[in-house]
């Protein structure tokens, strides 16, 4: 933009050269035509400020570890007159570090249209990625000005474990993990009791299947049932760390271990709660895991929640 300025000023310079010289009209006209036509251009970008709008869409709010998602940028322009060049600033931020990563993107939109832009993103660590859209600037024809336009469209993605099931923890005894308690229920003996059917999902377990009602109504239904608090496991969970061990690996590892966990009992066929700690609130949270939507919710919360760090004085 700084060369087209300067390319600018030679010209209003030539111009008023040649009008001094040459005492005509045409050559008066020609210098107030280099002058004028740009600053109009730049009246217009105030126009053009009003008439558009920029909005952010994601498909997916919740993404496995690992996998791609797409931020779709929509730029509309309500004026009649095209917008040949403008730039927009996107922030892409991870919470467990904080730190961002801008990008810049160049586009222009039509008259009385929209435009698309579809962003990609891949991250390899769990954790809440926020990508905003901090403005959008516009440039006039003769890219001499420009203006900012605010946006301050926000977008948070929450990226969980990929779900594994802990072939370890089915084979071992229960009562050899610390963090789980083995509900106490005799052979034969169901201390719960149907609460509601809903449609089976990806990733129920096939004890669950209410199949009378199933081969009634053609197609597969779930039975929900409503545990006592002594008939479920107990998985304890907390992510404090110290400040030099809160890294990526050290983040992903916890995640990976709570969710397997849960996977693994909801695999069993086992209803269980999740006792965890909410760093931000300094209050344990009761979570019960019923369905893989509840192991889904649970590792978003967990997430938003944060890690609590321990300090020197702390640990003192």
């Amino acid at each position: 933009m700084w060369k087209n300025r300067i390319i600018y000023i030679l010209c209003i310079c030539a111009g008023t050269y040649y009008a001094v010289l040459y005492d005509k009209y045409v050559s008066l006209a020609i210098m107030w035509c280099i002058i004028t036509i740009p600053l109009f251009s730049l009246l217009c970008l105030f126009f053009f400020k009003k008439r558009i709008k920029v909005e952010t869409m994601v498909i997916e709010q919740m993404v496995k570890m690992g996998e791609d998602f797409f931020l779709t940028v929509i730029t509309k322009n309500h004026s009649i007159f095209p917008v040949s060049y403008s730039t927009m600033k996107v922030k892409y931020k991870n919470q467990l570090d904080g730190q961002f990563q801008n990008i810049d993107i160049v586009c222009r939109v039509d008259a009385k249209s929209e435009e698309r832009i579809q962003l990609e993103f891949h991250c390899n660590h769990c954790g809440l990625i926020e990508i905003t859209c901090e403005y959008l600037r516009i440039y006039d024809y003769f890219r001499l000005f420009s203006v900012k336009i605010p946006i301050e469209e926000k977008e948070e993605i929450i990226v969980i474990p990929e779900f594994e099931i802990m072939e370890d923890l089915l084979e071992n005894p229960w009562e050899n993990f610390e963090n789980i308690k083995k509900s106490i229920m005799k052979k034969g003996e169901d201390s719960s009791e149907i609460i509601n059917i809903r449609e089976y999902h990806p990733g129920d377990h096939p004890k669950s299947i209410h199949w009378k009602l199933s081969s009634k109504k053609g197609q597969l239904l779930i039975k929900e049932f409503a545990m006592e608090e002594d008939d479920m496991d107990i998985v304890n969970f907390g992510l404090v760390c110290e400040e030099e061990e809160c890294n990526y690996e050290w983040y992903d590892e916890k995640l990976e271990e709570l969710v397997n966990i849960c996977w693994t009992l909801l695999q069993a066929g086992r209803m269980h709660k999740v006792i965890w700690y909410h760093p931000q609130m300094e209050i344990y949270e009761n979570t019960k895991i019923q369905s893989v939507e509840d192991l889904g919710e649970l590792a978003k919360q967990v997430i938003c929640a944060g890690v609590g760090r321990l300090n020197k004085e702390d640990m003192a």
